[in-house]
C-alpha cells in the first residue's frame, strides 16, 4: 500500500535547502568583508577576496530568482525556460568577474569587445552590491523579528488559556492552501498577486539593465567643461587671473577607451591655462592603458606646467610600475610638494598619495599622515601658498588644518 505520507509536490526540503544555500552565502560574504575590514591584507589577496565576494553576491542572486522562478512560475516549461536564461545570465555576466579571482587583475580582452558588454558587466556588480545588502539586511531583521516574536508566543502564561483544534479539511485550510508560501501541494489556480510581484521583484534588475546600458552608450564620451570663478584672496596680487585647467578620472580602459582622449586633449588645448592640475584615476584598472594615456597627456601643454597626484585606481594593477612609468615623464607628486615661480611669485603645488581613512588605523595611513608628511618643512613666505591635489576628497580637512587654502581632488566623479 503506498504511503499517503509521501508527497511528491512537497516544496519543504527544496525550500530548506535554498534557505541553507542563502544564510552560508551572506555569512560567507560578511566574514570576508570583516577580513578586509579589519585585518591589514596584501593589496593583490585583498583585490581577489572582493572579487570573490561579488561572485558569490551572484549566487546569491540566482539563488533568490531561481527560488522564485522554480516556486511561482506553475507551468513546468515556463519555468525550466526561464530558470535556464537566468543561470545563462548568471553565467556570461560574471565571466571577466571568474578571470579576475583567477589572475588577480582585470581581463585585458574587456578592452577590445564593445563597450556595452563591459558596461553591463560594471553596472549590474554596482547594482547588485546595493540591491543584495539591502535585501539581505531587511531579510535578517525580518527574521529576528519572527523569533523574537515566537519566543514572545511561546513563553508560557500565568493565566490558563482554552486552545481550540482547528479543523483540517475545512474550506477555510483549503483557502489558505492556495496562498504561494504554503507548504502544501502546489494549487493549479494561476498564480496570485503575491507571486506576480514576488517573481517580477526578482526579475526587475535583470530585466531593467538592458535600459541602464542604453542610457550609458549616450552619455558615451560626453565631456562636460564648468568654468569656475574662485575668489583667492590667499594670492599674492601678482598672481590674481591664475588659470588652472583641473581634471580628474579618465579611468582608461573598459568605458573610457583610447581613442576618445583626442576630444579631451583638443578642450585643453583651447582652454589654454597657466596650469594643468590632475587628481588620479588615469587609468581604470590595468596598466596597459597606460601609455595610450600619457601619450595623450603628453600632447597637453601649460605655460607653468601639469602636475599628477595618485588615484585609487592607478594602483590596481601594480602601483610601483604606474608611478615608474609617470614620472618617467611627469611631475607626479606623492606625498611631495614643488615650489614653482609664476611672475616673480612663489606657488607650491602639493600631491597627497591616496588614502580612504581620516585617521591611521593599524597600517594604514590617513589623510592627516599624508597631509603632515607632504607640508613638512613648508613656509608659505618663502614657497608661496599650497594648492593641494588629493583624488580623496576627505583630505581637505586634513589640509585645512595645515594651511592649505586650495585642494583639488576627484573619486567622486562629480558628486
Amino acid at each position: 500500500m503506498p504511503d499517503a505520507s509521501a508527497n511528491p509536490f512537497d516544496r519543504r526540503p527544496t525550500e530548506r535547502a535554498y534557505a541553507a544555500i542563502g544564510y552560508s552565502l551572506m555569512a560567507i560574504v560578511g566574514l570576508i568583508f570583516c577580513y578586509l575590514r579589519f585585518i591589514p591584507t596584501d593589496r593583490a589577496i585583498a583585490f581577489r577576496l572582493v572579487v570573490t565576494m561579488l561572485l558569490l553576491m551572484n549566487l546569491l542572486y540566482w539563488r533568490l530568482a531561481d527560488r522564485r522562478l522554480n516556486r511561482y512560475v506553475l507551468h513546468p516549461r515556463r519555468s525550466r525556460a526561464c530558470r535556464v536564461v537566468l543561470a545563462a545570465f548568471i553565467l556570461l555576466i560574471n565571466i571577466p568577474v571568474a578571470d579576475m579571482v583567477l589572475r588577480g587583475r582585470m581581463p585585458g580582452y574587456l578592452v577590445m569587445l564593445p563597450s556595452f558588454y563591459p558596461d553591463a558587466v560594471v553596472m549590474w556588480h554596482l547594482s547588485l552590491v546595493v540591491l543584495l545588502s539591502t535585501i539581505s539586511l531587511a531579510r535578517l531583521v525580518v527574521v529576528l523579528i519572527c523569533r523574537v516574536g515566537v519566543w514572545i508566543r511561546r513563553r508560557p502564561s500565568s493565566e490558563p488559556t482554552a486552545h481550540t483544534a482547528a479543523p483540517t479539511n475545512g474550506p477555510a485550510n483549503r483557502a489558505g492552501a492556495s496562498d504561494g508560501d504554503s507548504d502544501d501541494p502546489i494549487s493549479p489556480a494561476n498564480p496570485g498577486r503575491r507571486r506576480f510581484l514576488q517573481t517580477a521583484c526578482v526579475s526587475l534588475p535583470a530585466m531593467a539593465l538592458p535600459m541602464a546600458v542604453v542610457a550609458a552608450r549616450r552619455q558615451e564620451n560626453a565631456l562636460l567643461v564648468r568654468r569656475l570663478p574662485l575668489p583667492a584672496p590667499w594670492l599674492p596680487d601678482r598672481l590674481r587671473g591664475l588659470t588652472i585647467t583641473h581634471f580628474s578620472d579618465l579611468h582608461v580602459g573598459r568605458h573610457y577607451r583610447p581613442w576618445m582622449l583626442r576630444k579631451l586633449v583638443d578642450v585643453v588645448g583651447e582652454l589654454n591655462s597657466d596650469l594643468i592640475l590632475v587628481t588620479g584615476d588615469i587609468v581604470d584598472v590595468s596598466n596597459d592603458m597606460l601609455p595610450p594615456a600619457m601619450r595623450a597627456l603628453g600632447q597637453m601643454r601649460a605655460p607653468y606646467g601639469m602636475f599628477h597626484c595618485i588615484g585609487n585606481h592607478d594602483q590596481i594593477d601594480n602601483r610601483a610600475e604606474w608611478i615608474a612609468a609617470m614620472r618617467e615623464r611627469f611631475d607626479l607628486l606623492i606625498d611631495q610638494r614643488r615650489s614653482i615661480e609664476i611672475g616673480g611669485e612663489r606657488l607650491t603645488i602639493a600631491g597627497l598619495d591616496f588614502a580612504r581613512r581620516d585617521l591611521s588605523e593599524l597600517n594604514t595611513p590617513s589623510h592627516a599622515y599624508h597631509a603632515r608628511q607632504t607640508l613638512l618643512g613648508h613656509d608659505t613666505e618663502r614657497d608661496g601658498p599650497v594648492i593641494a591635489l588629493a583624488h580623496h576628497p576627505h583630505a581637505f580637512d586634513a589640509l585645512r588644518g595645515n594651511g592649505v587654502p586650495l585642494t583639488l581632488s576627484g573619486h567622486t566623479h562629480g558628486g
